[in-house]
């Protein structure tokens, strides 16, 4: 087994900022180019109008560690 070195870590709250979601991943795996990927689902139940999501209830994206943010809370 070989271990990967990831720059987010499962179940960790992030955002998408280029589709507007926030979610938490709830996958990481390594593609066929070598790269990592994060699945992230949506924390928003309900279908995505956006061709790169699989909707099956909370919408799923698959990732690289580019295209996502980690989440902060914002000041209440």
């Amino acid at each position: 087994m070989k271990v990967i070195e990831t720059y987010f870590e499962e179940y960790e709250k992030v955002r998408i900022p280029a589709k507007g979601i926030t979610g938490t991943i709830i996958d990481i795996y390594v593609g066929d180019d070598s790269r990592v990927f994060y699945t992230v689902e949506n924390e928003e139940w309900g279908d995505v109008d956006d061709p790169d999501a699989w909707n099956i209830g909370y919408a799923q994206f698959d990732c690289t560690a580019e295209q996502l943010v980690r989440y902060e809370r914002p000041d209440v």
